[in-house]
């Protein structure tokens, strides 16, 4: 049944998809008891030198496309060309997992002998990321069904089918809103009492340099690689230009003060890189 309703989504074109007629249809392929449907693909791909197999739930837009051609694969490309190891022994932090197919990823690969830890605020996705750590057995693999921002609380979470945002405006009308518990890294006494921290992925559309923020602390004891989605948002480029980081955009090529944003940078300490 997953296979099929790959097949469709790939098959059928989004103005089609969008025709009153088929309204019927998308609601009951696409959605059960989740404000999305759920499904589950079989992942097996190749990055680098690393293969990854790994069962995944999501949404079937998600699962789909991690079933037929992986889901951010330059980002991960560029973590494995600045970050592979012969001891698979790295720590990560992945904030803002969605489904968590880059923490699997990492969880199987770069951190196999390390840790990943995972947040993920939606508790509707964090269902779908918790069948798939659990059906793959994955121990090194931490996941939290909670926010992170710049402090420890909780904050009101507004969802729309697997998407989810703290900020209303970036959501669509029928989204319904939860309140979760937050958190800050330079709060979270685990993270901080680890032994290292090799590099952090932050993606929540919107709220990344409160995120950033809530991290100094975290950010100077351990110095590790950030990959961030910057929304356009300056403010990030000039936070890492405060804590002596290098940027770089998709290409790992320097970013230089005027460039168009890329849509995620990675960066380090100067001169790490």
């Amino acid at each position: 049944m997953s296979k099929l309703i790959v097949y469709l989504n790939r098959m059928l074109p989004n103005w089609l998809r969008n025709l009153k007629i088929f309204k019927a249809v998308k609601s009951a392929v696409y959605r059960d008891d989740k404000p999305y449907k759920e499904i589950n693909v079989d992942v097996k791909r190749t990055y680098v030198d690393y293969d990854v197999d790994f069962k995944y739930f999501g949404s079937v837009n998600s699962a789909s496309r991690a079933f037929e051609r992986g889901i951010e694969n330059t980002l991960l490309k560029n973590v494995f060309k600045l970050h592979k190891n012969e001891e698979n022994d790295l720590v990560a932090l992945d904030v803002g997992s969605n489904f968590g197919y880059l923490s699997m990823v990492w969880s199987q690969t770069l951190c196999a002998n390390g840790s990943v830890f995972a947040f993920e605020a939606n508790p509707h996705v964090f269902e779908s990321f918790s069948k798939t750590k659990s059906y793959n057995n994955q121990d090194n693999l931490n996941i939290q069904n909670k926010a992170v921002g710049d402090e420890n609380g909780s904050c009101e979470l507004f969802i729309s089918g697997g998407t989810s945002n703290t900020i209303a405006s970036e959501t669509s009308p029928e989204a319904k809103s939860v309140v979760v518990d937050m958190i800050s890294l330079d709060g979270d006494e685990t993270l901080m009492n680890l032994s290292k921290i090799d590099f952090i992925k932050i993606d929540v559309d919107g709220i990344e340099l409160k995120i950033l923020q809530g991290a100094k602390q975290l950010i100077k004891k351990f110095s590790p690689l950030i990959i961030v989605e910057t929304n356009d948002n300056i403010e990030i480029i000039r936070f890492f230009q405060s804590m002596d980081y290098s940027i770089f955009d998709m290409d790992l090529k320097p970013y230089k003060t005027g460039d168009k944003l890329p849509v995620n940078i990675f960066c380090k300490p100067i001169g790490s890189i």
